[in-house]
């Protein structure tokens, strides 16, 4: 496994001083910090997000004695660290307590993953759907406004169609008129010519 070269914290440092050193800052700093970073290095992510009362993300690791890390977001520094001990004088009992308790986060945490896996599967096929209703919608859209142009069309065209019979009806009223007044006429000169008889 690739070692990560990661910025200690003070308090991290400090942290380790007391628990494992005795508060013996005499010793060589570098050196400490260096186990510490390998310590990291033998650990393995278990969560990112927000713990405790912290608004921060942070990233947790563990590893299989017990050790855990609060890691800052980006994984580059290592925040604190502390040891998990039931603070009884049984190391293979603490043992044991660490890893049915690391067996149990393992499972929880393939499930996480697994339930991101999934949710993003549905998310693409939501999306895929969405954008095939989109693409109808459109579709519908487009022959909506054609029907709609269409439909105006027709009412156009329905209203222009008697224009020709509204034509046709004044020729036939102005043809009727000039009959009936050309047959006033005969009929006023058939009157003045039996009054002349």
């Amino acid at each position: 496994m690739e070692e990560k070269k990661v910025f200690v914290s003070d308090h991290c440092y400090k942290r380790y001083v007391e628990r494992v050193k005795n508060n013996s800052y005499e010793l060589n700093e570098e050196k400490i910090r260096d186990e510490i970073r390998k310590l990291f290095n033998s650990s393995k992510e278990y969560y990112k997000g927000i713990i405790g009362h912290s608004n921060n993300v942070v990233r947790v690791f563990c590893n299989k004695n017990g050790w855990t890390f609060i890691v800052s977001e980006d994984g580059n520094v290592l925040i604190t660290l502390y040891k998990v001990d039931l603070n009884v004088d049984s190391t293979e009992l603490n043992q044991m307590y660490v890893d049915k308790a690391l067996e149990k986060i393992e499972a929880i945490k393939a499930n996480y993953e697994a339930s991101i896996v999934k949710a993003k599967e549905e998310q693409t096929a939501y999306t895929s759907e969405v954008k095939q209703i989109d693409d109808k919608i459109k579709e519908y859209k487009k022959l909506i406004k054609e029907l709609e142009e269409r439909k105006d069309g027709l009412f156009k065209v329905s209203s222009n169609s008697f224009v020709d019979s509204n034509a046709i009806n004044i020729e036939l009223r102005n043809a009727l008129e000039d009959f009936m007044v050309r047959d006033k006429f005969k009929l006023f000169d058939n009157l003045e010519e039996n009054k002349k008889r």
